[in-house]
């Protein structure tokens, strides 16, 4: 492996099957040397940025004060200190802060003011800064460009532009890789001036295994492949790196200073962004061996036992990490509301909940290629009360107007789950007060967040449709007591996904499966589903029909979407309902 020179002067990696791979040893270290026009603010200066593009200086202080306030546990990709430190005194000569950098970190936290004029000042600097970076950048790769691209990713998938968002976070994977971050900086330091200290080894790994857990975090949201594997990368976890000393003046940013927020440094951070990297680690296995698109070509019969193994073995490294989380990362639900619940602890266990539900819901029910497990229905509804519970509580301390936009992700998971495991024709489903306080979560979310607007207007369009389904069933049924018997017309059931009937992913905002909700489709196995109850996992039997009647092929024989009834019991796995707190 070797870094070499581009024409514009960045240095690039090559592997061992490069066309311009060699031998190390056989270069001269002035030849790497990274000088090229993008080291140093040389290059924005050169564009005209700071003559033609001016922003108030009030404008930028506000803004990254909100964005180190509530953005930036989300965003551990970018080093607070050495970044601020940059910015104001030029201390580390461009290497840790651009023009575009700044402005795409500013838009993000203009987003999260309370202000609506500033709001929009929000998205004229989001169109400074995509503009010079997809004009002027992307031939200059650096560490602040890979970082622009994905603060920029992060505020189009907010804005709920998830293909403009998913193709710019793809160009930052790409440039990390292109810049060598998949390799540990200690074998590079022979090769790279630019990595001179301690400082530069810690930052390099923290952009890797920040671009590592933001690839987790949005193939999660959109239900997409991954980029980044844990095998393709040789990168040690970073460590804690100085804070600013206790009478810092932190450059004039007020905010930050006033709130026990702003003081939050490497050593509470720097353990909570450890936690992110391992659940990103188990989310990785869970798309690839439990959902990946190569799996449905297998029969159904082994993709069904395959699934079931799976769920089990992650189920038990998920609870493994719960349980092994450091006290100052634990979440008590029974907490007195005094107790301020901090925005890196909320990010921590939305995720680790939304992970327990996307794991569980499609082993609520037997379902094709999925066989019911007995604890996932209670894993869901106990993680969808501690989302309910962690947003409720953000809610009253903090507001959602600045939230981070896994509370959006988080909480439409939590509707999901909602719907995956109860009767939808149940009345008293009808005012469900979880999913009234999820629609007004979303609702206040919006206001930084035009995603959760997209999610609120769908949600409430599924629920409107589920509760118009139950008006129907119970006209029906007080018919049918009448002594008019009137043959259902069975149809489309639209609460059991969104109305378009597309399948999960936070674009679209699916509950769930789409199918008919047809009790004629249990003809010939008997009219109780209850029949199709499959064995525990773990069992030393194949799950089989209660009934006793298993067919050479009772995998082939499932229909596509069951009914609602009840198949589960409680398993150890995941939280309980009846004891969400997490201890």
């Amino acid at each position: 492996m070797s870094l070499q020179p581009s024409p514009q002067g960045s240095l690039l990696f090559h592997g061992p099957t490069s066309m311009y791979h060699r031998d190390v040893s056989l270069q001269n270290a002035q030849e790497t040397t990274n000088t090229g026009p993008h080291a140093g603010p040389k290059l924005w200066h050169s564009l005209g940025v700071p003559q033609n593009v001016h922003i108030e200086d009030g404008l930028v202080n506000k803004a990254l004060s909100l964005f180190f306030l509530y953005q930036y546990p989300q965003f551990m990709f970018i080093y607070r200190e050495a970044f601020l430190e940059d910015y104001y005194e030029n201390a580390h000569q461009g290497k840790y802060w651009s023009y575009p950098l700044l402005y795409a970190v500013c838009a993000l936290g203009l987003r999260a003011s309370p202000d609506a004029k500033i709001r929009e000042k929000g998205d004229v600097v989001y169109r400074i800064a995509e503009n010079i970076i997809l004009l002027k950048a992307l031939d200059s790769p650096h560490v602040t460009v890979v970082q622009s691209l994905l603060c920029l990713a992060f505020y189009e998938l907010g804005a709920g532009n998830h293909s403009k968002g998913w193709v710019l976070a793809g160009m930052a994977f790409r440039m990390g890789q292109d810049l060598g971050f998949q390799q540990d900086p200690q074998f590079l330091v022979s090769q790279d001036s630019t990595i001179a200290s301690h400082q530069d080894l810690v930052i390099r790994r923290r952009v890797y295994y920040g671009l590592y857990v933001s690839d987790k975090i949005i193939s999660l949201y959109l239900g997409r492949p991954v980029m980044l594997y844990e095998e393709e990368a040789a990168v040690d976890l970073p460590e804690a790196l100085p804070d600013f000393p206790p009478l810092h003046d932190w450059y004039g940013l007020n905010e930050l200073t006033e709130s026990e927020l702003g003081h939050l440094g490497g050593t509470v951070l720097m353990p909570s962004f450890e936690g992110l990297i391992e659940l990103s680690k188990i989310a990785e296995e869970m798309l690839f061996k439990v959902f990946s698109t190569k799996m449905v070509k297998k029969p159904q019969r082994d993709l069904v036992l395959s699934r079931s193994s799976r769920l089990e073995e992650l189920s038990v490294r998920l609870g493994r990490w719960h349980a092994n989380l450091p006290n100052h990362l634990k979440w008590n639900q029974w907490n007195t509301t005094s107790e301020s619940l901090k925005p890196h602890v909320l990010i921590l266990h939305l995720l680790y909940h939304s992970i327990l539900i996307s794991l569980n819901r499609h082993f609520v029910r037997p379902t094709s290629g999925f066989a019911a497990n007995a604890g996932s229905k209670e894993t869901c509804i106990a993680s969808a009360d501690t989302i309910i519970a962690l947003i409720r509580q953000f809610r009253f301390q903090q507001g959602l107007g600045h939230s981070p936009v896994l509370v959006v992700y988080s909480a439409v998971m939590a509707s999901s789950a909602i719907f995956f495991t109860q009767d939808p024709t149940t009345p008293t489903m009808e005012k469900d007060r979880r999913l009234s306080f999820i629609l007004k979560a979303l609702e206040e979310c919006s206001q930084t967040h035009n995603l959760a607007k997209e999610a609120c207007i769908k949600l409430q369009a599924n629920i409107d449709a589920r509760n118009s389904a139950i008006a129907e069933k119970l006209a029906l049924e007080t018919t049918t007591n009448a002594g008019v018997f009137q043959q259902p017309e069975y149809t489309e059931a639209p609460f059991m996904g969104w109305v378009d009937g597309t399948m999960f992913d936070l674009g679209a905002f699916d509950l769930g499966v789409s199918g008919s909700l047809d009790p004629m489709a249990f003809r010939g196995i008997g009219a109780d589903p209850s029949q199709w109850l499959l064995g525990s996992i773990g069992s030393t039997t194949e799950p089989a029909l209660i009934d006793g009647s298993l067919s050479n092929e009772p995998w082939i024989d499932f229909p596509s979407t069951m009914s609602n009834g009840d198949y589960s019991t409680t398993h150890g796995y995941g939280p309980q309902r009846r004891d969400t707190t997490e201890q």
